[in-house]
């Protein structure tokens, strides 16, 4: 077995198998798979077992699912081995969506056997001054992205005639070349272009965190507003830094081009930097939680009875779908982040156009 095949399906794997496992622990106490409940009521032991039963069935049905791909990493080929990685990914979140539906079900019918700790009417806080808080990290960092992008473009641009007429496009685990494409403007060029769309992707990321839904306990209003604040920090520099990560990723993937690089050297930056990506972000997860749930948390404290109850909005606890709010951006109830509120047009144009992109600039280049 190619042990360095082995290593990197461990490290990305493993970390996202925790990340989605554990996931019940990282959403905010007001919500359980999907469903809206107080904090009382999250801490009760019917939805404390629910937990620990999706917990050890997830860690369960993944192990298998590692099991079988570090398998599959002994009999196949190198080529096979990167759809390996590729399919078991897909598998895990497949295996995740599938037992979080189930789950989210059995929560909403245990919720309706618990005594309802919160009022019947909404409360709803709001603080005016909160955008006026500095929430994210300025977008003017992306233009270190835009230097670097563009300075890899002119770079290219004077070695252009050094650059072969044949191109690598794909390398495997052990830096063998699996595809490649003939010289031109466009396919040289396109790490430049991805770096420009990954770089709007980013911007936008890092925008919609500041600018995503406010979300505040009315019953601890200063401190889930000093939370939150810290919780959009961290993920805008995390969003900052991944992006850079990403587009120098490209830019050695274009220098490789032109100076003919070790192909064991790009295959090592080429995993090493998802590698540290997803660890990263498991590692904030964890520390944060959703909402800035998990920062100075006191599990001993006295629950809060209140809770959104907003669930005829959340189709499955997974789409937001509400006309009357305006907002864009929401936070997800299931998993850390945020998500887009699909009544809102505006949102499907930012979820679709990078993929569209994307794709078309990919097709475009074979």
């Amino acid at each position: 077995m190619n042990f360095a095949a082995a290593l990197v399906l461990t490290c990305l794997l493993v970390p996202i198998a925790l990340t989605l496992a554990f996931m019940p622990l990282f959403t905010r106490e007001t919500i359980s798979f999907g469903v809206s409940v107080s904090e009382k009521m999250n801490r009760s032991e019917p939805l404390n077992r629910l937990r620990r039963r999706f917990i050890r069935i997830s860690c369960i049905g993944y192990a298998l699912i590692f099991a079988a791909s570090l398998t599959g990493m002994i009999r196949l080929d190198m080529n096979g081995q990167g759809w390996l990685l590729t399919v078991c990914i897909t598998a895990m979140l497949v295996f995740h969506t599938f037992l979080y539906l189930r789950f989210h079900f059995m929560a909403k019918t245990i919720k309706e056997t618990l005594p309802q700790s919160s009022p019947q009417r909404q409360i709803v806080a709001v603080d005016t001054s909160f955008r006026n808080t500095k929430l994210v990290l300025s977008n003017l960092w992306f233009l270190i992205h835009a230097a670097i992008a563009g300075i890899s473009a002119v770079w290219t641009l004077t070695y252009y005639d050094r650059i072969p007429d044949t191109l690598a496009m794909k390398f495997d685990f052990a830096g063998n070349v699996t595809q490649t494409a003939a010289k031109s403007y466009l396919n040289v060029f396109l790490p430049n272009i991805l770096q420009v769309i990954m770089i709007l992707v980013f911007l936008m990321i890092n925008w919609s965190i500041g600018n995503s839904k406010q979300q505040l306990d009315p019953n601890r209003p200063e401190q889930s507003k000093a939370r939150n604040t810290i919780f959009r920090r961290r993920w805008s520099l995390f969003s900052i830094m991944s992006g850079l990560l990403i587009v120098l990723l490209f830019s050695c993937i274009q220098v490789n081009m032109a100076l003919q690089l070790d192909p064991n050297l790009l295959t090592v930056v080429s995993l090493i930097i998802p590698v540290v990506i997803v660890v990263a972000a498991l590692g904030l997860t964890i520390t944060t939680g959703q909402g800035g749930s998990r920062i100075g948390r006191t599990p001993d404290a006295s629950p809060s009875t209140y809770h959104p109850n907003d669930d005829r909005h959340w189709k499955l606890g997974l789409f937001y779908f509400n006309r009357q709010d305006p907002s864009l951006f929401v936070e997800k109830r299931m998993g850390v982040g945020w998500t887009i509120n699909h009544a809102h047009p505006l949102g499907w144009l930012i979820l679709l156009a990078p993929i569209v992109l994307i794709v078309l600039v990919t097709l475009l280049a074979r």
